[in-house]
Parts: C-alpha cells; sequence; structure tokens
C-alpha cells in the first residue's frame, strides 16, 4: 500500500520542481500581463525561495494525508485530493490558452493527466461509498485546497514584500 499513496506526493514533486524552476522567469518575462490581474498566477513571484516555501507547505500536507490512506485504503479524502490535483493540473492547459502561452507546469501536467485519469476510474471503481457521501467530500475538499493555494499566495505576497528571504 504504501508505494501506492507515495505516488501522488511524487507526481506533486515532480510538477512543482517545474513550477519553481520556471516560474521566476516566466513572471518576470509576463509581468505587465500579471500585474494587471486581481489574482495573478504564481502570486507573481520572482523569487522561488519564496514558491519553495508554498509548495513545502503543501508537500506536508499531502503526505500527511498519504500517510493516513495507508490506513485506510478507501480514504475518501485521499480520493478526494487525488482528483482536485487532476483539477489542478487541468488549470493549467487552461492558462495556457488565457495567456496564449506557454505556463509553468503545463508540461508534467500533460505527462501526468492520462495517468492521474486512469487512477481516478480505478480507484473510484474499488471504493465502496456512497456517491453522495463522495461528491460531498470532493466538494468539501477542494474547496479546503482552493483556499490553502489563496492563504499561500499571500503568504508568498508577504514574505516577499518584507523581504523575509
Amino acid at each position: 500500500m504504501l508505494e501506492n499513496v507515495l505516488w501522488l506526493p511524487i507526481l506533486f514533486v515532480i510538477h512543482d520542481f517545474e513550477e519553481i524552476i520556471l516560474v521566476p522567469r516566466w513572471v518576470k518575462r509576463n509581468f505587465t500581463v500579471l500585474s494587471k490581474k486581481k489574482r495573478p498566477l504564481f502570486a507573481a513571484t520572482t523569487d522561488s525561495s519564496a514558491l519553495a516555501i508554498g509548495v513545502l507547505e503543501e508537500l506536508i500536507l499531502l503526505l500527511l494525508i498519504s500517510v493516513m490512506s495507508m490506513k485506510n485504503p478507501n480514504n475518501v479524502i485521499y480520493f478526494s485530493v487525488l482528483i482536485g490535483y487532476t483539477i489542478h493540473l487541468f488549470a493549467h492547459i487552461i492558462f495556457c490558452f488565457q495567456y496564449k502561452a506557454y505556463v509553468p507546469g503545463v508540461i508534467t501536467a500533460i505527462i501526468q493527466l492520462p495517468f492521474l485519469i486512469l487512477w481516478i476510474i480505478r480507484t473510484y471503481n474499488s471504493m465502496t461509498i456512497n456517491n453522495f457521501i463522495l461528491l460531498f467530500t470532493c466538494i468539501i475538499v477542494f474547496i479546503l485546497l482552493v483556499v490553502n493555494v489563496l492563504f499561500l499566495h499571500q503568504l508568498i505576497r508577504k514574505i516577499l514584500k518584507q523581504n523575509i528571504l
């Protein structure tokens, strides 16, 4: 079971390495467009260190959820996070269309999406849970994931503004 639940954190790290490496330069190149947005992508950070703090926080949460899932292979919360991560990857593709250009994270998103879609279908078919409870949990977890990302964007802006790193 350990190797199964650790796939999601591994995929997350690979995807976020692409972001950590490429976001600062991408933000600098697209700063004019990003500065006009109420909530710019990647919190408009040009500092990989600040971005890495957000990634670390998300990774710790993901690892905790993964470890909890080791005791319960039918874990609806883990499944919901898997759905949320997959939606996040689709968002990268949508951002590319919005910006009419490459957006950091889209390469790993395209590579990972087929695997994740198959994983979601296989996991869903093996779950024995009421569909209403599953849908409700997915919605709540997705809302919590969005709130966490918004919190991290604020934290990154604060770190950059106070020049903590």
